[in-house]
């Protein structure tokens, strides 16, 4: 069912231990990252669930990103399409708008791929 749709990630979290990098000062940032990592929940480590499907998948970071940081985003996107190797990963890296939305070079992208 999911191979059906199109998934969009609009500056995603990347890694859980990359927000206790950005916002170490939160203590409550530290349970929710411990728990993520109990029970396999990092986003980076998760991508290779993905492999063997056949994803339309719209990637956008914007650079810089002042909430989550770019630290990351190079390995994401190489893990990404790896694992997505059999389907379409469209990476978008934008510069106007910062982390918060709306980001139209994503939804731009997506509208005219959908119309092919």
């Amino acid at each position: 069912m999911l191979q059906r749709g199109t998934i969009l990630l609009d500056t995603p979290v990347k890694s859980v231990d990359e927000l206790m990098e950005v916002y170490p000062e939160f203590e409550e940032l530290k349970i929710i990252v411990r728990r993520a990592k109990a029970n396999g929940l990092d986003p980076l480590e998760n991508l290779e669930e993905l492999q063997g499907l056949s994803l339309n998948v719209f990637l956008h970071f914007q650079d810089p990103d002042e909430i989550l940081s770019n630290r990351k985003d190079h390995l994401y996107i190489e893990r990404l399409k790896t694992f997505n190797a059999l389907g379409k990963t469209h990476v978008l890296i934008g510069q106007q708008e910062g982390h918060f939305l709306p980001h139209p070079q994503l939804w731009e992208c997506f509208f005219s791929t959908m119309k092919e």
